[in-house]
């Protein structure tokens, strides 16, 4: 369907995120040993290559020798929810919220990736939730990741049918952020409403 084809299109960039490589030291937590800096940074370098099952191995091994590595924790999540295995990405997503919250670290793109993991679940009210979370945390992200925010909160209010919601939160992608993909989005929502409608009229008819 177009709809998926959409939805893949706007939701793929949204797994390599968390932070940008370091050569020395983590922006983040400088706390944490450059060795296990390196070996996250190698494994989000395989993550981007599509090794997941090499990518896991090592960030399992990060997490085990740091447990309160954020970014470890994070691309661990991202990496098994491309695996599919979207409980144990959800569940690592969610130790980097946690050590985020806890340690006041300053990325919150965490919460458009938690939320985007539950869309993939459909669990909508959670993903609505972290969603909603990610747009009032916008002021601490780059436009790219704003965009990524308004642009999945659409998809999810397309999913569930609230088609005003949908159109008001793509045209703040569109006209406040300046994504690209938020027009075609638009003409979705007006092509997927007219469907409803249609059909709704037609079950009315005797």
């Amino acid at each position: 369907m177009a709809f998926d084809r959409l939805v893949i299109t706007i939701t793929a960039a949204a797994w390599l995120v968390g932070g940008a490589s370091h050569a020395v030291g983590d922006a983040f937590q400088p706390q944490i040993p450059a060795p296990i800096v390196a070996d996250v940074d190698a494994a989000r370098a395989k993550l981007q290559q599509g090794t997941l099952d090499e990518a896991i191995s090592i960030l399992d091994k990060a997490v085990a020798a740091q447990p309160n590595f954020f970014r470890a924790h994070y691309n661990l999540g991202l990496a098994k929810l491309r695996k599919g295995d979207v409980d144990d990405g959800i569940r690592s997503l969610t130790q980097a919220l946690q050590l985020r919250e806890k340690e006041g670290l300053k990325d919150a793109t965490i919460y458009n990736s938690l939320g985007y993991a539950y869309m993939v679940k459909r669990d909508w009210a959670n993903g609505e939730k972290y969603l909603r979370a990610a747009a009032q945390h916008e002021t601490e992200n780059t436009q790219t990741s704003n965009q990524k925010v308004y642009n999945n909160l659409g998809l999810l209010y397309l999913y569930t049918g609230r088609f005003d919601d949908a159109r008001k939160v793509f045209v703040v992608a569109r006209d406040r952020f300046g994504s690209t993909q938020a027009a075609a989005s638009l003409a979705l929502v007006d092509q997927l409403e007219a469907g409803s409608r249609a059909q709704a009229a037609g079950e009315k008819k005797p």
